[in-house]
């Protein structure tokens, strides 16, 4: 141990010694980043909505019927299920 220095011979006391192990949170950032998500994904959430309501009353054809067909909706690559995605992703995100 004696050759290690730094963070390498830290790492090798911490691995010995697991009482020894100190590690910050960032809590604040953690907290800071979770309320940058949430705002982001109720952003989308408003847009996905607005989106769904304009198939629904305004919509042509198949449109019509992509917020009761999903897989319609995916299989046409309509905008609804582009945004589904989007926030599919960052609802993964955010609940890890």
């Amino acid at each position: 141990m004696s050759d290690q220095r730094g963070y390498h011979r830290l790492a090798v006391l911490m691995g010995k010694e697991k009482s020894t192990a100190i590690f910050r949170r960032f809590d604040d950032l953690n907290m800071l980043c979770l309320l940058s998500l949430q705002a982001e994904i109720m952003q989308l959430e408003k847009e996905y909505r607005d989106e769904c309501y304009g198939d629904d009353t305004n919509g042509q054809g198949k449109a019509k019927q992509y917020t009761s067909n999903f897989k319609l909706a995916r299989d046409c690559n309509s905008e609804q299920h582009t945004r589904l995605k989007v926030i599919r992703e960052l609802l993964r995100e955010y609940s890890e």
